[in-house]
C-alpha cells in the first residue's frame, strides 16, 4: 500500500563539503554529485529497491573544498526511511554515515583517506514489486561496449547536444513506463507531460560537455543485466549546464535489454 504521496519509502542523503559522492541500491547508482556546502536530498525510492534483500553503497571522492572552512570535509549520511511516521526523525530502516563507518573498519586507513566505498545489507518486504531488470538474462558487458550499446549513449547525448527535444524525452519513454508501475498516480510520467517542460528548457542556449568515443566504458551492474555508462575521465556521460533552474543536467545513464535493444532505464 501506498500513502497519499503515491509512495511508500525515501531516501535521505546528506553530503557534506569537498567531496563527491556516488550511492547505489542494489548495485545501481542512483546520485552522483559533487559538493562545497552541504547538501540534502531526499526522494521516493520504491523504484530503487527490491523484494527481500537489498543492498545500499556509497562511494566518496575529493570533491569541491568549501570556499569559506576549506578544512571542512564531509560527513556523508544515505538512508532509507518508510513513510507515515509519526516521529519528526524517524528512525532509518538502514543508515550508512561517513566518516564513522570508515572509523570503525579495521585496517590503517585514516578516517578521511579517499576513496573511499561502503556497503551494506538490509531486508524489505517481499511485497513490493519486482523490477524489470531482475528477469533479464545475464550478459558479458564488455568494459569498450557493444555497437549497439555505444549507439543507444550516443542517440541519448546527441539528442541533449543538437538540444532536440521530443528526441531526447523518446529515449526516456522506458523509463516513464517503468516508474508508472511504482507511481501510478504521477501524472508527470509521461511523454505528453514532460516534454513541454523540456521543449522549455531546450528553447535555451546549453553548454554540453562532448562525448569523445575513446571516454566511454561500461560497467556490468546487477550481476550483468544492467550495463552503467561512464566515462574515464572521471566526468558525468551527459551533462549541460543552462538546463533548468538548477543549471545543469548531469548523470550516467543505466541501460536494459528491452525489446532485444539497448534502452535507457534510468
Amino acid at each position: 500500500m501506498t500513502d497519499a504521496t503515491g509512495y511508500r519509502y525515501a531516501y535521505r542523503l546528506r553530503q557534506g563539503p569537498a567531496t563527491l559522492v556516488r550511492a547505489s541500491f542494489n548495485d545501481l547508482p542512483f546520485y552522483r554529485e559533487p559538493s562545497h556546502s552541504f547538501a540534502d536530498t531526499t526522494a521516493r525510492a520504491d523504484h530503487l529497491l527490491v523484494p527481500g534483500e537489498n543492498t545500499m553503497a556509497i562511494e566518496v571522492w575529493p570533491g569541491p573544498k568549501s570556499p569559506d572552512s576549506p578544512l571542512l570535509l564531509g560527513p556523508i549520511g544515505l538512508g532509507i526511511y518508510e513513510l507515515g511516521a509519526t516521529s519528526d526523525d524517524p528512525e532509518p530502516i538502514a543508515l550508512i554515515r561517513w566518516p564513522d563507518v570508515a572509523i570503525d573498519r579495521k585496517d590503517d586507513k585514516r578516517p578521511e583517506d579517499l576513496p573511499f566505498a561502503f556497503s551494506m545489507r538490509f531486508k524489505m518486504p517481499e511485497d513490493l514489486l519486482r523490477p524489470y531488470h531482475l528477469d533479464l538474462r545475464p550478459e558479458t558487458i564488455p568494459e569498450d561496449g557493444t555497437p549497439d550499446l555505444r549507439d543507444a549513449v550516443r542517440r541519448l547525448h546527441d539528442a541533449l547536444s543538437k538540444q532536440q527535444p521530443r528526441l531526447f524525452v523518446d529515449e526516456m519513454r522506458f523509463q516513464f513506463e517503468e516508474e508508472r508501475r511504482y507511481y501510478p498516480s504521477d501524472s508527470q510520467l509521461s511523454i505528453g507531460s514532460v516534454l513541454p517542460a523540456v521543449e522549455g528548457q531546450f528553447s535555451k542556449k546549453m553548454r554540453v560537455e562532448p562525448l569523445p568515443p575513446e571516454q566511454l566504458r561500461f560497467e556490468s551492474r546487477a550481476e550483468g543485466r544492467v550495463a552503467l555508462a561512464t566515462r574515464r575521465d572521471g566526468k558525468p556521460v551527459i551533462w549541460a549546464e543552462g538546463i533548468d533552474e538548477q543549471g545543469h543536467m548531469n548523470f550516467d545513464p543505466l541501460f536494459v535489454r528491452k525489446d532485444g535493444m539497448w534502452t535507457l532505464y534510468r
